[in-house]
């Protein structure tokens, strides 16, 4: 970040680590306030510990002149195909491990009672994973979206744990799709997700042929998927609030499902048929934001300087927020801030309140808020 600045850039963006969360007091979080004083915009994401719950947003974000980017999946995003037997086809999304071409595979849902009964997706596959009884098959694991509990990464572990040689996650709540973050690379099998619809069509698949063990293909590929995803934050993206009360993140970026260019020697390492990855995370994000804060400076009059709170200012006041998934009812600010940034809404809007957010551990009695509606200034 100091080097950046240095160097005059203009917008500085700090990346996941997989760190911890922090008070605003945190040195990283200090040392990213003095490079926003010096007149960069410091962006830093989140983190993608969405998993561990409330109070878990990475330092540098935490720091008051820091703007905090969480993610939201995309709402197209390059899959897979997977064909079962009988024909069925659905596409899947491509985990960090990608699943072999061509070869057959066999099918098998870890909960043998999967939609027909209650699931219990908060601790399936955590610790109650069944064994594989065959070569080659692929263990599906329901997900509980609502209450993570714990991470696909550690349900794939254990299945490779189990014998299975590919993991398939799916979301056990219905109008709803699972995307997996990038980073979830700890087990060495392949692994994936498909949409609760996808998983309930194999499902009724296996249930009809009377194969606990159903045979399927899996099809590397760019195909674009336009699921459910894309209107809700990533459930990998971490949760705010900071521990000093301060709202965090302060809105999101599109992260979850991003297909992306990779170099040679990345394609060849991860057994890719084609130059294309689809990543995920909150460093994702934070990039995207990037692009649309670099739009907004080249588009005013950069001379005169724009700030990081200016822009998490402009950028807030316009964001989207989303619902819930599976309920309509608007998601956490915790979870995704103001919401989703939106440049086209930025470039329309008339009417904007200053301050965009107030901190939880705010006690005062009276706060003033401004409202700039051009060209009229009121201050109420």
């Amino acid at each position: 970040m100091l080097q950046a600045a240095a160097d005059g850039a203009d917008v500085v963006v700090h990346t996941a680590v997989r760190g911890r969360p922090g008070f605003s007091s945190d040195l990283l979080a200090t040392v990213a306030g003095r490079v926003s004083e010096s007149g960069s915009v410091v962006l830093a994401a989140a983190g993608d510990d969405g998993q561990h719950g409330l109070f878990y947003v990475e330092a540098p974000g935490v720091g008051a002149d820091v703007i905090s980017v969480g993610s939201f999946d995309s709402p197209g995003h390059a899959a897979g195909v997977l064909t079962a037997a009988g024909g069925l086809a659905f596409t899947y999304n491509q985990g960090p491990t990608p699943f072999t071409s061509g070869g057959e595979m066999e099918l098998v849902f870890n909960d043998a009672n999967a939609f027909t009964a209650a699931q219990n997706g908060v601790t399936e596959g955590c610790s109650n994973t069944i064994a594989a009884n065959g070569a080659n098959q692929v263990l599906l694991i329901g997900v509980d979206l609502t209450r993570p509990g714990c991470s696909v990464d550690v349900r794939c572990q254990n299945a490779q744990a189990a014998g299975f040689t590919g993991c398939l996650a799916y979301p056990v709540n219905a109008g709803v799709d699972l995307v997996l973050d990038s980073k979830a690379v700890s087990q060495q099998i392949p692994m994936a997700s498909v949409s609760y619809d996808t998983a309930k069509a194999l499902f009724d698949a296996s249930v009809q042929a009377a194969q606990a063990a159903l045979p399927a293909t899996f099809e590397q590929g760019t195909v674009l998927s336009n699921g459910t995803a894309g209107v809700t934050p990533s459930v990998f993206s971490s949760l705010g609030l900071t521990p000093d009360l301060i709202i965090r993140p302060s809105f999101c970026g599109i992260g979850g499902g991003v297909l992306s260019t990779i170099p040679p020697f990345v394609q060849a390492a991860r057994g890719l048929e084609a130059p294309f990855a689809v990543y995920s995370g909150t460093s994702q994000a934070a990039a995207y934001v990037a692009g649309i804060t670099a739009l907004v400076i080249d588009a005013l009059d950069s001379s005169n300087g724009v700030t990081t709170s200016y822009i998490r200012e402009l950028l807030s006041n316009t964001a989207e927020p989303a619902l819930r998934r599976g309920l309509q009812q608007e998601e956490s600010v915790a979870a995704q801030g103001a919401g989703l940034v939106n440049a086209k809404k930025l470039m329309d809007a008339t009417t904007l309140v200053y301050p965009p957010s107030l901190s939880l551990g705010d006690f005062r009695d009276q706060r003033k808020l401004r409202f700039k509606n051009s060209p009229v200034n009121l201050t109420l």
